[in-house]
């Protein structure tokens, strides 16, 4: 398979997780902005600013009583014509 481009030894080839070539010159200027956006607030100052604020609602899941949803009764079928100018139909549950 060597005519067709392929490598003989593929295990000895490198494998290229990233195509951009990542530099010392690319490190740093990320490094760098980085630190430029610290001046964003952190995680732990908003979670101390909430902490500190009195209308604050902790937040999670309130713990309450499962509703049961219940079907309404089921009136069995009258041997009685219908008054109704609606048909009715008797579904067997």
């Amino acid at each position: 398979m060597e005519h067709l481009g392929y490598p003989s030894d593929p295990q000895l080839e490198r494998k290229h997780v990233c195509r951009e070539v990542f530099t010392l010159d690319k490190w740093t200027n990320m490094t760098a902005y980085r630190f430029e956006q610290s001046e964003l607030p952190q995680p732990t100052e908003i979670l101390a600013a909430r902490r500190a604020s009195p209308d604050h609602i902790p937040e999670g899941i309130p713990i309450a009583s499962p509703t049961i949803s219940r079907a309404p009764p089921i009136t069995p079928a009258s041997s009685k014509p219908s008054t109704s100018a609606e048909p009715r139909m008797a579904i067997p549950i």
